[in-house]
């Protein structure tokens, strides 16, 4: 399954231009959207009515350093549902898949006027005046 992405900084002391492909196995394209698009979904604070659910107050436990005599419940520590699960399935499943997902990508630095004067005219919207921070392709 062949994706790719831009990546890019408009800022003169940082400015760049990459071009990522990634040719990973089916299954492992399959496994990064259902990360994003539904385990993603289920942890979101602001998406999901059931991850904002806020947690209880129970069982207070020290969950610092030696020095930490502070208690903390679960809400204290985690707060809500979603973060619950963002911490216990969602983060552990993207470290999973993203070192596996590395071993199939190829960067390429082009350069950032390069890749402007190559995909600008395609994605207008990410040479905007601000960069179009936070828009990848």
């Amino acid at each position: 399954m062949k994706t790719w992405e831009l990546w890019h900084n408009s800022h003169p002391d940082f400015k760049y231009g990459t071009v990522a492909v990634y040719d990973e196995p089916w299954w492992l394209g399959v496994i990064g959207w259902m990360l994003e698009h539904i385990v993603g979904w289920i942890c979101c604070d602001g998406c999901n009515p059931v991850a904002r659910i806020p947690l209880p107050n129970w069982f207070p436990r020290k969950r610092g350093g030696d020095g930490d005599e502070t208690l903390y419940t679960l809400r204290g520590w985690l707060g809500t549902v979603g973060e619950l699960i963002s911490e216990f399935i969602y983060n552990p499943l993207c470290d999973w898949h993203w070192r596996r997902h590395e071993k199939y990508e190829v960067k390429v630095e082009i350069g950032y006027d390069r890749l402007k004067e190559l995909f600008g005219n395609h994605y207008p919207e990410l040479f905007t005046e601000n960069g179009g921070e936070g828009k990848y392709i």
